[in-house]
């Protein structure tokens, strides 16, 4: 069939006639998540899907003009192979989807190529509309009305801007991308979208064709910050989140600093988050069952103990309450992924209040520091007015920070688990020292059973062996006793 570059309505919309072949070109990967291509159907006809020359790893899908993937309209081949399928469509307008699958981001980028060949269809589509009329007309007109999207770039829409008024995404499934288009400027400075999780999922969250400096959260049904994208000026943002939880949780997009005013383009990656070991290939003849062995009842707590002081020789870091220099040491944390973590810091001296954080580092981050890149997970100080901090089960929230695009308060849990495939960065610190400006502590951290750890790390590196529970305690103190 005769090739065309397309009727261009804009930079990637498409007017798809019977009898003609549209050719496409463009490259997806991590750095460049999808690419979408907005197609307008003016008479019933088959869409032939041809997705090849792909180096590592492509796949694609056609939605509806809600969102919707079409039934049969998504290609699963593995890594390289080329995509093909035919699917009937009714007049409408329509969205294709080519993306690199999250699993397979280590692959790198790839280049393609997307044809999109109109065939005439003398019968009745089998895709019916997803809300067809009650009584649909036997003969639809050669050019119906053309449905907007949902959210065509430029749109302002205050309608989204708090969690009470989230818009709906509907549940999101492993490989099946979702996207939605929008405008952040002084008069809409916040979009807040609700997703429903159905099974544990990992999820990739991309922010991109942004002109201006905006970011991106990713909150649990409380409302709580789970993860953030926050690159500088009007870069990209591309992250992962674990879902891992069933229910509903919020993605946040907002600007940073009022008059700033840019389109953008939010994509979620969603993939399996894989927790159940899959069965082996072969299983063996099953024997006799035994009875089932009872859960070991003598868990082996595993416990850090270590006293010490922060004072003048410590490296400093700006007070959360009144943006004056604080004190702070540093340790990189590590414990038994998925096991609840009990850590105790217990002032010694009167006026010293102490402040616990816990960051959470991207995988292999060269330099252990709270930067853009971390993001604060726990925290505690004993609501600000006493001389224990604690993290651990069942500890209320005491800290609060503050929502850069809104200003909107967000409280952060006092309760820690750490996953596989982050770093963590204990701080130690406080809100309040007295006169002699000397904060003897002791700290306590524990998990029921499998191990623990803390690294000393002084500007960003660790300067230690690591203290692992089962050690003697430790005295920091300068004569061997205790602090006064």
């Amino acid at each position: 069939m005769k090739e065309i570059l397309a009727l261009q309505i804009d930079s990637n919309q498409i007017n798809l006639v019977p009898g003609f072949t549209v050719s496409l070109f463009g490259t997806v990967g991590a750095t460049d998540g999808f690419d979408s291509y907005d197609i307008t159907i003016n008479e019933p006809q088959l869409l032939e899907v041809n997705l090849f020359d792909i180096i590592t790893s492509a796949d694609v899908l056609v939605n509806d003009s809600n969102g919707n993937p079409i039934p049969g309209g998504a290609g699963g081949q593995p890594l390289s192979t080329p995509e093909n399928f035919t699917i009937p469509l009714n007049p409408g307008n329509y969205q294709v989807l080519v993306f690199q699958p999250l699993n397979d981001f280590p692959l790198g980028g790839t280049n393609y190529q997307l044809d999109l060949v109109s065939i005439s269809s003398n019968n009745p589509p089998v895709n019916p509309p997803v809300n067809p009329p009650v009584s649909p007309p036997i003969n639809p007109p050669v050019n119906p009305p053309i449905n907007p999207p949902v959210n065509p770039p430029g749109l302002t829409d205050n309608s989204n801007n708090s969690i009470n008024t989230a818009t709906p995404l509907g549940s999101i499934f492993p490989e099946i991308p979702i996207t939605r288009s929008a405008t952040i400027n002084d008069f809409d400075t916040a979009d807040y979208y609700r997703v429903t999780v159905e099974q544990p999922i990992t999820s990739g969250i991309a922010l991109q064709n942004i002109t201006g400096n905006l970011d991106v959260d990713v909150l649990d049904s409380n409302g709580n910050l789970i993860a953030r994208g926050n690159n500088l000026g009007a870069s990209n943002e591309a992250f992962q989140s674990g879902l891992l939880t069933p229910g509903e949780y919020f993605i946040n997009v907002f600007q940073t600093a009022p008059g700033i005013t840019s389109n953008y383009d939010l994509t979620l990656f969603p993939a399996s988050a894989n927790i159940n070991t899959p069965p082996p290939p072969n299983p063996p003849t099953p024997t006799p069952p035994n009875p089932p062995t009872p859960p070991n009842p003598n868990l082996q707590p595993q416990t850090i103990r270590f006293d010490g002081q922060i004072d003048g020789s410590d490296e400093v870091v700006t007070n959360r309450e009144d943006m004056s220099f604080v004190s702070k040491e540093d340790f990189l944390l590590n414990a038994t992924p998925g096991t609840p973590l009990t850590i105790d810091m217990i002032g010694i001296n009167n006026g010293f209040d102490p402040l616990l954080e816990v960051y959470q580092l991207p995988p292999n981050t060269p330099v252990l520091e709270a930067n853009q890149q971390a993001i604060l997970v726990a925290a505690n100080d004993n609501g600000g007015g006493g001389v224990n901090a604690r993290i651990g089960p069942g500890v209320p929230s005491d800290v609060t920070i503050l929502s850069p695009g809104t200003n909107t308060p967000i409280s952060v849990p006092a309760e820690l688990t750490l996953a596989p495939e982050f770093q963590y960065l204990l701080r130690l610190t406080y809100t309040e020292l007295p006169t002699i400006p000397i904060g003897g502590f002791s700290l306590n951290a524990s998990v029921p059973d499998g191990f623990i750890s803390l690294a000393p790390v002084r500007l960003g590196v660790t300067v230690g062996d690591p203290i692992v529970a089962g050690n003697p305690p430790i005295n920091e103190f300068p004569d061997g006793g205790s602090f006064f």
